[in-house]
């Protein structure tokens, strides 16, 4: 099973990065294909949405919040 990473009481703060640098790790690795379910975007959502809010450049491939 995989810990909910929108739950804080499920997940600690050094879990939820360990999580979340598998997910980069295995976005930034496919060859060929990446599918990106719900979840996943569910996820980027969420990580787009608290650095803009903390004000953190938005650089990288996304110019703009994912649809």
């Amino acid at each position: 099973d995989f810990p909910d990473l929108f739950d804080d009481e499920k997940i600690s703060p050094e879990q939820r990065v360990d999580e979340l640098n598998l997910l980069y790790v295995a976005a930034t690795r496919a060859r060929q294909h990446l599918v990106v379910n719900g979840i996943v975007q569910a996820i980027v959502r969420l990580v787009y949405s608290k650095a803009k809010k903390a004000g953190m450049p938005q650089g990288g491939v996304m110019s703009e919040a994912p649809a």
